[in-house]
């Protein structure tokens, strides 16, 4: 009840049907008091993504809205109204993406080959494409030959990534308080990561959701959101299970279509 409560708060912060209406203007007139307006009104969205990455991070709340801004002002220029994606996912997308990747480049303790940096930039967004496509994080060798390129280069764009800055515990950072605070002060269980991230994929499936047919939209909400069986299903329904398998299977394949439409929108950006 929490987390749908939740859901509902952020999405009514952002009326997305007036969103979509000021893109579309956008997208032919290039106004910039239009394109001011669209950035005012989606603060709030850049604000959130922020705070909750600053939570992961040692860098401050006011430096990652201001890349999250570079995000958002990307995702308003590239932004397509008629592709059928939702604005809200495809601003968090490129919001929170703008702001991991400046907290990755930020955090290396050397300078990469630009070779390296410019295929972790293409491995993040094959990622995110693949993961639509297949359900699943695609594996180094399906990176390789979607990206025509060497396993052994994926594995290095990815030791590349895993070097990071090691600093102290006691480091001081700044803070808004009248207080220093630590850095050790600042560190994160495991569980709220995982909530953070529960709570991203949630806002994606969300919207996805509202994007496919009713028929699959409820079967995928009852038996994977409302945990009911197929067994259940069938009988709730009056229909055999060897029909709500194929009916499960179906609705599984229109949201997968529709992840990979959005990924394949999103690649081509």
């Amino acid at each position: 009840m929490e987390s749908k409560k939740a859901t509902s708060i952020h999405r009514s912060e952002i009326d997305t049907d007036l969103i979509h209406s000021w893109l579309a203007d956008y997208r032919e007139s290039k106004n910039p008091s239009l394109k001011d307006k669209i950035i005012k009104h989606c603060m709030g969205l850049v604000k959130r993504i922020a705070n909750g990455l600053a939570r992961r991070s040692t860098d401050s709340i006011d430096d990652l809205i201001q890349v999250g801004c570079i995000g958002l002002i990307k995702a308003i220029e590239n932004f397509d109204p008629t592709a059928g994606a939702k604005c809200t996912t495809y601003f968090t997308h490129l919001i929170a993406g703008e702001m991991r990747h400046y907290c990755r480049d930020k955090a290396m303790l050397f300078r990469a080959p630009r070779e390296l940096v410019e295929l972790n930039f293409r491995i993040s967004r094959m990622v995110q494409t693949l993961t639509y496509e297949f359900g699943r994080e695609p594996t180094n060798f399906e990176l390789a030959e979607a990206l025509e390129v060497d396993a052994k280069k994926i594995q290095e764009a990815f030791e590349v990534e895993r070097r990071r800055t090691l600093i102290s515990l006691d480091q001081t950072l700044s803070s808004d308080s009248s207080d220093d605070q630590v850095f050790l002060d600042t560190l994160v269980d495991t569980k709220y990561q995982s909530f953070t991230h529960l709570q991203e994929h949630r806002l994606v499936l969300q919207d996805a959701l509202e994007n496919i047919s009713a028929q699959a939209r409820e079967i995928i909400q009852e038996i994977f959101l409302n945990e009911q069986t197929q067994a259940s299903y069938a009988k709730k329904h009056k229909i055999s299970q060897m029909q709500t398998s194929r009916r499960l299977r179906s609705a599984l394949a229109e949201l997968r279509r529709y992840f990979h439409k959005i990924g394949q929108h999103q690649a081509s950006v």
